[in-house]
């Protein structure tokens, strides 16, 4: 099968980058979205899961949303602008899934999947619970965080938490919304005050516990082993936290993956096999 870089434009004009596979007619077709500072072409579990995809028949689009790669030049309307990890505005996933889905659905699919990993699961999602276009038929979502200023001003690592929040705060009444913080809560990242405020923030815009029940599709959510029981407080009792939720729609189903991490290290072939049963079943 053929792999052809393509591009689409999201609703307010940024361009984004891709890889299509297509299946031929009437295949289902699956939308890949990459983890924080990641992109269409870097992650192996990914890549996995699209192999094995695609030998089942399914069209496969591994994708960048605008948080690709940790910095990245946008061209909008003639004028450049910073994107990538460190300055992105997650909310505005919502327009690079519809943008995608969008393409996706030129080709007639019989039925659309969104798997993301990491932050592209939380922002597969968010999306859902956001937009009627940027929902597909199912997603699986690859161990989506809990974004929490709540939970993490209450965890463990408080101290250090609250005074990377006032350090960003300081930025932004200075008027350096841009300015780039060497942070360590909850991971090391260089990211920009305004996008650490905005993923962090008391505003909880992006705690998972707030949207999830919205979705109205199918939703299967993986988790490693170890991330549920040493990955701190973004994943402690994040399983339990979802199923207590009223869902809108069908209630979600959860697997957990023996012995495997956040990036499921050595464990590919056994998530793949969980994701190509749900989305058996789901057919």
């Amino acid at each position: 099968m053929d792999c052809q870089l393509v591009q689409t434009e999201t609703s307010d004009r940024l361009r984004l980058d891709g890889a299509w596979q297509f299946a031929g007619d009437g295949s289902p077709a699956a939308l890949l979205l990459h983890g924080v500072g990641g992109n269409f072409y870097g992650s192996s579990l990914l890549a996995s899961l699209a192999g094995v995809l695609r030998d089942r028949g399914w069209s496969v689009l591994r994708a960048n949303t605008r948080g690709h790669d940790l910095v990245s030049l946008a061209e909008v309307n003639g004028r450049y602008r910073w994107e990538g990890a460190a300055f992105e505005t997650v909310a505005r996933c919502v327009r690079d899934v519809a943008a995608w889905l969008a393409f996706l659905r030129e080709y007639r699919p019989a039925r659309t999947a969104v798997i993301g990993h990491s932050l592209g699961a939380l922002k597969a999602v968010y999306a859902a619970a956001h937009d009627p276009s940027a929902t597909a038929d199912t997603i699986v979502a690859l161990s989506p965080p809990r974004l929490s200023y709540a939970a993490f001003a209450n965890g463990p690592e408080r101290d250090a938490f609250l005074k990377t929040i006032e350090q960003a705060r300081e930025a932004m009444r200075r008027g350096r919304a841009t300015e780039l913080l060497t942070v360590r809560t909850p991971f090391p990242l260089l990211i920009s005050a305004s996008a650490y405020l905005d993923k962090y923030g008391p505003d909880e815009n992006y705690n998972l516990e707030r949207f999830a029940g919205q979705v109205r599709c199918p939703v299967l959510y993986v988790y490693g082993q170890y991330e549920l029981e040493s990955g701190g407080t973004p994943f402690a009792g994040i399983i339990e936290a979802i199923q207590r939720l009223p869902h809108t729609g069908p209630p979600p189903q959860f697997v957990t993956i023996d012995g495997a991490d956040h990036f499921y290290t050595d464990r590919h072939d056994e998530v793949t096999r969980a994701v190509i049963q749900w989305l058996t079943v789901e057919e």
